[in-house]
């Protein structure tokens, strides 16, 4: 961060606090466990995983309110800290090997992150049409939407039909925006735990 801070605190309880949104991560950015890198569960599946780990029938880090994130929270999670491997090694190329230790690990703190796509809350109506902007409409009637939008592991936000199968990584609470932000003062939202 701007102040030198980190950016992510590994709370030590399973989760990770994002300290520029104030939002709350599963560390385990595989908490499906999913054993196929290629698989994934539906969007309907996904969102039975974060209901089954708000009422205990998954493991839920203390949180009984965990999300599917909206894209653009999902978007900027995975910008903050996920490099391909292609970048580093042309990053690498070009600089001394001083400058190479600087170089970021590629998914610290985070564990289990798989080079892939991930479900996000948002809806899409329809998939875009050739010529407009490359987004979704979004479905004003979230029940008859037929796709959702997903974000890859490079950042782009893309529809997909909700029978397709992505990973899932779950946001505990509110979202990110500054008077409903995640925080101990929210009931949604676990207290830290002291070790």
């Amino acid at each position: 961060m701007k102040d030198g801070s980190p950016r992510f605190a590994d709370r030590s309880d399973g989760t990770v606090r994002d300290n520029e949104t104030g939002l709350v991560w599963a560390r385990d950015a595989n908490v499906s466990e999913i054993r196929d890198p290629w698989d994934g569960l539906t969007w309907d599946e996904a969102n039975a995983l974060v209901a089954e780990m708000n009422v205990g029938k998954r493991p839920n880090m203390g949180c009984i309110a965990w999300r599917l994130p909206d894209a653009p929270e999902l978007q900027k999670l995975v910008a903050a800290f996920f490099r391909p491997r292609w970048v580093y090694a042309a990053q690498a190329a070009s600089i001394d090997a001083n400058q190479i230790a600087e170089i970021r690990t590629l998914t610290e703190p985070f564990q289990n992150f798989t080079e892939t796509a991930y479900w996000s809350a948002s809806q899409a109506a329809r998939v875009p049409s050739p010529g407009n902007d490359g987004t979704a409409s979004e479905s004003a009637d979230g029940a008859s939407a037929l796709y959702a939008l997903a974000v890859d592991t490079s950042g782009t936000i893309f529809p997909l039909a909700k029978t397709e199968k992505k990973r899932v990584w779950p946001v505990c609470g509110a979202t990110a925006a500054p008077e409903r932000s995640c925080s101990s003062l929210l009931p949604e939202c676990p207290p830290r735990r002291r070790s």
